[in-house]
């Protein structure tokens, strides 16, 4: 009780930490959700998609539509309201600044620098403009000098006439209106809609739109100020409609948590509700969903302290991980729940199974790192960390939490054991229909894959409030669709660089060619050129305007002089003209307030600069075909738009679906075959995945849901948990194997469970936890039905039925194959290519040349097969020239062609299964053979004498069937009174252990040497009597039994039964495997002992182990009969299990020194000696003794001290009983030989031989006899 209490602190210990971890994370690590931000940059235009939206982030600005078409004065209302709201939005304190054009503080500066480098900013397509300015020059300063008179505080004004007269800024500054992808014109510093009802305000918030968390708080703010400035206006007053990455994404963030807290809650009744119905003690629930929290916030733990911040695309996926790991939980407490006074006991029947269904599973999440999508990489974490933890707690730390009960408790409302036997049983009874039904499936879903769409535009997977998409609706009524447009990006390593490519693009969009393509509009480098470019444009002004500008200076003053200006009025303008500043260069517009319109289309980045210039592409413009255009004529330009994007990640969604998928199918097998070390069990698991898979793909499709980037992840868990049903399944028909039983209703149950689980997210709200719910409710039943349908039919393929005969191997599933191929190709080639020859040449010689055509195909068949061996023992073609009658023991299917192929004129007598066999029937039929009915007897022996007269020679199984126990039957004698009747000889031949290639009732190829000979002829006329068809069908039979004791050993050569007995252990215990598979290939004693054993005696193996001296033992001698005793309960209950594969053999669980028995010829003490103290030897030794039958032998193994490599020998043991392999008794005791051979005379016994045997040169194995 105090180690239980002791375990329960600790386990509470683990889970307060793991918690206070989740709660660390949760409440320190920042919350992101930037779908594009997890853009994968494996493209060069999601790379230039990635390093735009990467350098643009944080300088997302919430774009407001000052809505004053209701009002009376639109642009003055309109203003006033947007002054209002910036100034009580920068009062929250959540923006850096809140822009309505070009700022009032930093409009003179921006004037001031574009004046005072005219001659380098004028294109020389604005100098007729310039000329026409010239001219009209009186006419615009005499409108300067009324505006002035009538306004007293236009001091500003006339310093901005003496430093421009002619409005030449308003040229540099009007190219300004083409910056905005939007129907955006500049009305003085405000930035207007074209019907000049609209005004635009730009706030930029001080943190990126991915942080959700202060998102929420800046748009509560929001609303507030926006209250407030309705509240100053009235009812009347201009209307606020924001867009923008903050709203969207914390529109999401919303959207997710509403729906997290709605389908968690959903998930835990239904799973709570299900729980009351197929639970025996619901009340237990709680218990089994503490797993499942754990691991939950152990992978929240994980994802927070490897990437410091939370994707709310992971917080959706709880309800999901919660689907999959109560599971682990489930299965310990219907474990518990049928053993319920010991509930750590009952847990380790489980204990495997669980553990691979959590390794399986949390491996299939490792395959999302293949993917290019960094935000799978966290989904990746957090599943396979929340996984691994959950299955772990469930197996080694929730049963010590489940209270012991000692009375059954009341059995539950639904049964799920006895549902999942029924359906398995339904299955079986009708696994043809199963098994096309599936097949029809199969090619339905493969039909459907071929139309499975993706989905790759990242805005498709928005959950945008119904305020946020009527403000986009609004605004793009007011400004367009900030979203439809072409963005061209061109990088560069510095600015001046930058702005050389950006006016090679500029040239492109001012060329003929581009009016056909795009809107008009201009590159950053038509307001900001490069250096270059303003030399250029300075040299070409002062040649157009002569030096220092003097036409324009004169045609100014001349104005000037006319309207009475000061004579020095315009010196500024002159200044300007004479000496211009130094080179503009872009962070001089910066600072002069442009920051705002130029923040999209100049942008450092880590490798220098990138400039991006909107382009609209002109209706019924195919925006491929204009990419490929512009990059022909501007080569290095990258582009990214919304349909572009989305073709891109539409593509790489496509590619990654196979190897996320194959990879998740790599690891899970990997897991299992680790985990089996079968590659038959791997099978089984993965082929109901992969149906399943298909199935859920196929209607997917079908259903037209699309496989996006959200719900690309549920495909390797998918995987994870089809894997969990299909390797449990596996685990219950291999404990019905063994004679166990586990829970198999738990399938059921937990798929139940799963699907709730899933099925809850079929509430939410957000499109992309909506589409991971209906791919993993459709997938979890697909793999479900799978596995209770698919999985026993191809158990049933390697787990025979047949008492004695053992499991199938994949080796000798392929040889049936094999077989069964070989046998199909000659089927249809003799009725496609044999039969139109013979019936083209008028079936001349039709049954001789079907005859011989059998005859070739059993020759090769039997000589070339490459598995297993054919022996035909001193085999003489001489006996079977002329014709006779062959007669022979049947035991197997194999035994019609190895007769077959002794010769060419052999016909045989068939029954009527391979008279109508689909195979063999076409081919028997053609070569002539005899159908025997067991009505048409007389008939049958006449035609019989007509083939022995015709010069055939019969092939006869007198027994008149196979036995299924291997052993030969009573001879009928009716081919014996065939030969008395027609006097031709009977040929008896003997096949000797065929029953070890093809068994009874099955189809696979078993390991074998079986063995075929000719024994000597008998003839009618050397038997006389009354009845000499019996005399001779008994003497017959007499030599066949007889040849075959004597031929016995031939069929056991040591590879086949060390092949033989490997194949008993298959699928009973994976290490047991192992250890029998190389503990027969590396320890020679057991074909030493072997060939020393008589062949039909008795055997008594004391200390047995796992059974490997006795089987061999069995198998080698002729109905040998074989007893092995041991105390160690666990090998001898793996021993048991195999017992009934051979006939005489047994296995008991008893002490050595207290087990009495029968007196044998042979004794067998391998090994067990040096467990005991010379003492207990001496009495064990003794024991031995007294159990031989007179002339019998004592056999013993033992390790010999200094001799060989003895350390190795006795490390081996202390390392085997130091991990409890071997039964850890009073020590070790070896000792030298003249210790043993004096402990042996001791007991009375004498030293017959004495040879090395075994690893090294230690282990002596001593023949013993009793003295005389």
């Amino acid at each position: 009780m105090k180690k239980i209490t002791g375990i329960r602190l600790a386990i509470a210990a683990l889970v307060l930490a793991i918690i206070g971890g989740a709660t660390f994370s949760l409440l320190h690590v920042n919350w992101q959700e930037d779908l594009l931000a997890d853009l994968p940059g494996n493209t060069p235009e999601l790379a230039a998609a990635r390093a735009y939206l990467k350098s643009f982030a944080g300088r997302e600005p919430l774009a407001v539509d000052v809505d004053a078409q209701a009002c009376a004065h639109p642009m003055a209302d309109a203003a006033e309201a947007a002054d209002d709201l910036a100034q009580r939005l920068m009062v929250t304190g959540y923006f850096k600044r809140v822009d309505t054009g070009l700022s009032l503080d930093s409009g003179p500066a921006l004037w001031d620098n574009l004046a005072s480098h005219l001659p380098g900013l004028l294109d020389p397509a604005d100098y007729p403009e310039v000329r026409r300015r010239l001219l009209g020059a009186r006419a615009r300063l005499e409108a300067f000098r009324q505006q002035a008179l009538h306004n007293p505080f236009a001091v500003g004004l006339s310093e901005q006439v003496g430093r421009d007269p002619l409005g030449l800024t308003e040229l540099v500054l009007a190219k300004l209106r083409w910056f905005s992808t939007q129907n955006v014109t500049l009305e003085g510093s405000r930035l207007v809609s074209p019907d000049k009802r609209h005004l635009l305000l730009l706030a930029y918030p001080k943190f990126p739109a991915s942080d959700t968390r202060q998102g929420e708080a800046m748009l509560r703010a929001w609303d507030q100020a926006v209250a407030g400035a309705a509240r100053t206006r009235g009812p009347a007053g201009p209307v606020f409609n924001a867009i923008g990455p903050h709203r969207s994404y914390v529109d999401n963030a919303r959207q997710i948590k509403r729906d997290v807290s709605l389908s968690t809650s959903a998930s835990l009744i239904l799973i709570i509700t299900i729980a009351l119905f197929a639970l025996r003690r619901p009340w237990q629930t709680p218990l089994r969903l503490l797993p499942s929290f754990i691991g939950l916030a152990a992978g929240l733990t994980a994802v927070g302290f490897l990437y410091q911040s939370f994707s709310l695309i992971i917080w959706g996926m709880i309800s999901s991980l919660l689907g999959i790991t109560v599971d682990y939980g489930l299965h310990v407490l219907m474990a518990v729940q049928r053993a319920p006074a010991d509930p750590v006991a009952a847990a380790r029947t489980v204990r495997w199974p669980v553990w691979i269904c959590a390794l399986t599973t949390a491996s299939s999440f490792l395959a999302l790192f293949v993917t290019h999508f960094p935000g799978q990489y966290r989904l990746a974490v957090f599943g396979f960390i929340g996984v691994l933890i959950s299955g772990a707690f469930a197996i080694h730390a929730l049963p010590y939490l489940i209270p012991a009960h000692a009375g059954e408790a009341k059995p539950p409302l639904w049964n799920l054991d006895a549902w999942a036997s029924g359906m398995e049983a339904w299955g079986h009874r009708h696994a043809g229909w199963v098994a096309f039904i599936l097949l029809a499936l199969i090619l339905w879903a493969g039909a459907g894959v071929s139309r499975l769409q993706f989905e790759g535009d990242p805005e498709s997977l928005n959950a945008l409030s119904p305020q946020t998409r009527l403000a986009e609706t609004r605004f793009a009524q007011a400004f367009g669709d900030p979203t439809n447009r072409l963005l061209t990006l061109q990088k560069a390593a510095d600015p001046e660089a930058a702005l050389l490519q950006a006016e090679k693009l500029d040239v492109w969009l001012k060329s003929e060619a581009a009016r056909k393509w795009v809107q008009p509009t201009v590159t950053l480098a038509e307001v900001i050129p490069s250096r270059a470019t303003q030399v250029r444009r300075a040299e070409a002004f002062y040649r157009e305007f002569g030096p220092q500008g003097r036409d324009l200076v004169a045609g100014v003053r001349r104005a000037g002089r006319d309207l009475k200006f000061r004579e020095n009025a315009f010196a500024a303008f002159v200044q300007t003209l004479a000496h211009p500043g130094e080179i503009l260069v872009p962070e001089d517009f910066f600072q002069a307030g442009l920051g705002n319109m130029l923040t999209d289309r100049w942008m450092k980045t880590p490798a220098g600069i990138m400039a991006a210039t909107p382009l609209k592409p002109l209706p019924g413009v195919d925006p491929a075909e204009l990419q490929r255009t512009i990059t022909a004529a501007v080569p290095g330009v990258t582009f990214l738009d919304k349909r572009g994007l989305a073709g891109s990640i539409l593509n790489v969604l496509r590619a990654d679906l196979k190897p996320a998928i194959l990879w998740a199918v790599l690891l899970v097998g990997l897991v299992v075959y680790l985990s089996k070390k079968r590659l038959e069990l791997t099978f089984a698991a993965l082929l109901p995945l992969g149906v399943a898979l298909l199935l859920t793909l196929g209607t997917l499709a079908w259903l037209h849901v699309k496989i996006n980037l959200i719900n690309l992840a549920a495909a390797p868990a998918l995987l994870g948990i089809g894997v969990n049903y299909t390797v449990f399944r596996i685990e219950c028909a291999l404990a019905q194997y063994k004679g166990t039983r586990l829970p198999a209703g738990s399938i059921l149950l937990t798929a139940i469970e799963t699907m709730a689980g899933f099925g809850a997210l079929l509430l939410a709200g957000h499109p992309a936890l909506r589409s991971v719910g209906v791919a993993l409710v459709v997938g979890v039943a697909w793999s479900l039905i799978c596995a209770l349908l698919l999985v026993p039919m191809i158990m049933n393929l390697f787990l025979t039925r047949e008492a004695d005969v053992p499991p199938r191997s994949l080796k000798t599933f392929l040889g049936g194959l094999l077989i069964y191929g070989a046998l199909l190709f000659a089927v249809v080639f003799y009725l496609t290519a044999v039969l139109p020859v013979l019936w083209v040449m008028r079936w001349f010689k039709r049954e001789a040349t079907g005859h011989f055509y059998l005859h070739v195909c059993s020759y090769i068949i039997m000589h070339y097969f490459p598995y297993g061996r054919r022996l035909y023992y001193q085999f003489d073609p001489r006996r079977l020239a002329s014709p006779c009658i062959l007669v022979g023991n049947h035991e197997a299917q194999v035994d019609i062609l190895l007769v077959l192929s002794l010769s060419a004129n052999l016909h045989a007598v068939v029954k009527p299964w391979v008279w109508n066999h689909p195979i063999l029937g076409p081919m028997v039929r053609g070569a002539g053979f005899l159908l025997a009915t067991g009505e048409n007897a007389r008939q049958v022996l006449d035609e019989s004498a007509a083939y022995l007269h015709a010069g055939k020679s019969l092939v006869i199984y007198p027994e008149g069937s196979r036995a299924r126990d291997g052993l030969m039957r009573r001879f009928h004698k009716g081919a014996f009174q065939l030969s008395v009747e027609t006097g031709f000889p009977i040929q008896p031949v003997a096949l000797v252990n065929t029953r070890t290639c093809t068994a009874d009732n099955t189809w696979f190829i078993g390991n074998h040497a079986s063995l075929i000979t000719l024994l000597e002829p008998m003839r009618p006329e050397d038997f006389s009597g009354e009845d000499p068809a019996t005399q001779m069908a008994r003497e017959a039979r007499r030599r066949i039994e007889a040849a075959r004791q004597r031929l016995w050993q031939e069929t056991c050569p040591d590879w086949v039964v060390r092949q033989r007995i490997r194949e008993r252990y298959l699928y009973r215990d994976a290490l047991a495997e192992t250890y029998v598979s190389w503990k027969l290939r590396l320890d020679p004693v057991y074909a030493a002992v072997g060939k020393k054993l008589p062949l039909r005696a008795r055997v008594i193996d004391l200390g047995c182990g796992h059974g490997l001296m006795s089987h061999w033992a069995a198998i080698t001698g002729y109905e040998r009969p074989v007893t092995g005793i041991d105390d160690d309960q666990r090998k001898i209950a793996l021993a048991k299990q195999t017992q009934h594969y051979q006939r005489h053999l047994r296995f008991e669980c008893a002490d050595i020194l207290d087990w009495q028995g029968e007196p044998a010829e042979a004794v067998l003490m391998l090994d067990i000696l040096h467990y005991s103290r010379p003492e207990v030897q001496a009495r064990m030794l003794q024991k031995g003794t007294a159990l031989l039958a007179p002339q019998g032998r004592l056999y013993v193994r033992e390790g010999v001290q200094a001799a060989g490599a003895y350390n190795a020998t006795a490390g081996g043991e202390v390392f085997s009983t130091g991990i409890g392999f071997n039964k850890k008794r009073d020590g070790l005791f070896f000792a030298d030989r003249a210790g043993w051979e004096a402990r042996f005379r001791a007991a009375g016994l004498e030293i017959e031989s004495v040879e090395i045997c075994g690893p090294g040169k230690s282990n002596h194995l001593f023949v013993l006899k009793g003295q005389t």
